[in-house]
């Protein structure tokens, strides 16, 4: 009884003590930023203070230039003009700020470290390409009640492209890609309409198409099947259009016309998984294929070794079928998969009779396949071999 006593004791005078240390300010939450996902036009309000630049060691004269039109701007928006320092000389800054970071991944190493602790754009020499940068918005991986903005490009001139567009940065996005084209800046923006149909595939492509073609557009295209690619976060479906001059891709409010280069923008903004496996390079690649080749199959040994088309293959142009089904897969670096490997397809008339068609056109791919998913076509080999099948299908 004499110990129970004692307990509740010293329970309530815990509760007192914590009580008082409360009252007088002892204990105080820190100010944090809202959780929902931050956007590039909430960038004044999060800047206007506590905030630095960040340029590398080895940044160009351009570079240089743009971290200083960078903190002319956030002067006028803001009042305060953040200072710039050198890469090498933030350790103790990530902590405290909030971090602009500008440059290349080559000239600025900090960009390096964001990629590992984030899920921030990767940008590369190839990606988002020559001229072009990438303004992403998102939280301070050293201290996530701080904001960062990255600045970033394939080279010197995609980084000028992010920081002239800065000032007019209206977005209510968390990432843009903007362009250096002809002494001035574009930010590239995907063509979408709203979409009342949500993912009925048929009713939101058919409106999507009325919309934007007119309603003869079952004159020029027609409406292929539809896919879902596990990178893209949210709800969505990707619809091939015949002919592949761009794919439709439904989400629950939008449908957005892609082309091959805005589907790997798309991807890289919006994606937020990796591609860990051999596997999963091959399925984004059968994909891009299913969206914008022509229909094209992966060539796979299992699947066509049996068949008589390619029986006839081997004995008629003494190709070996084999040596065509294997698949080279490579990791580059810290940016993408390499790979090489061979596809099959046919005439649009026997589509659903692989594998006798009459005629089969081999294609040797060489291919860099990013992390999100997004495919940069290196070569193409093309190879006809007609009358497989003397007299048609069988």
């Amino acid at each position: 009884m004499q110990r129970t006593i004692l307990i509740v004791a010293a329970g309530m005078a815990i509760s007192i003590i914590c009580a008082a240390l409360i009252s007088y300010g002892v204990f105080t939450q820190k100010h944090a930023m809202p959780s929902q996902d931050l956007a590039l036009n909430d960038c004044p309000e999060l800047f206007a203070k506590e905030v630095v630049i960040v340029i590398g060691e080895n940044a160009s004269r351009v570079e240089k230039e743009s971290a200083e039109v960078i903190a002319a701007n956030f002067e006028i928006l803001t009042g305060n003009k953040p200072k710039i320092y050198i890469s090498e000389k933030i350790e103790s800054l990530k902590y405290a700020y909030n971090l602009i970071i500008v440059g290349t991944p080559k000239s600025n190493k900090v960009l390096e470290e964001v990629y590992k602790m984030t899920n921030a754009t990767r940008v590369t020499d190839e990606y988002p390409g020559e001229n072009r940068g990438i303004l992403e918005i998102l939280r301070n991986p050293w201290n996530e009640e701080k904001a960062m903005l990255l600045v970033e490009g394939s080279d010197e001139w995609g980084v000028k492209a992010g920081s002239e567009v800065l000032e007019q940065a209206k977005e209510n996005e968390s990432s843009v890609i903007v362009k250096w084209e002809d002494s001035e800046v574009n930010t590239i923006k995907f063509d979408f309409l709203p979409n009342p149909h949500g993912l009925n595939d048929s009713e939101a492509v058919k409106f999507a198409l009325s919309e934007k073609i007119g309603k003869g557009w079952k004159k020029k295209y027609q409406i292929g099947s539809g896919y879902k690619l596990s990178s893209i976060p949210f709800d969505h479906k990707l619809i091939r259009i015949e002919p592949p001059d761009f794919c439709i891709l439904l989400t629950t409010e939008k449908s957005y016309f892609l082309s091959r280069e805005e589907f790997n923008d798309f991807l890289e903004i919006y994606g937020d998984e990796y591609l860990q496996t051999e596997t999963d390079v091959l399925n984004a690649f059968s994909l891009y294929l299913k969206l914008y080749g022509l229909y094209d199959e992966l060539l796979i040994l299992p699947h066509y070794h049996n068949h008589r088309w390619a029986l006839f293959l081997e004995e008629r142009y003494d190709r070996n079928f084999t040596d065509l089904a294997n698949m080279n897969i490579q990791k580059q670096d810290e940016c993408c998969w390499r790979l090489e490997c061979h596809t099959v397809s046919q005439s649009p008339t026997y589509i659903h009779t692989i594998p006798s068609p009459i005629d089969v056109v081999i294609t040797r791919y060489v291919a860099d396949v990013g992390f999100k998913g997004s495919i940069n076509i290196l070569k193409v080999e093309r190879e006809k071999y007609e009358e497989l099948i003397p007299g048609g299908p069988r």
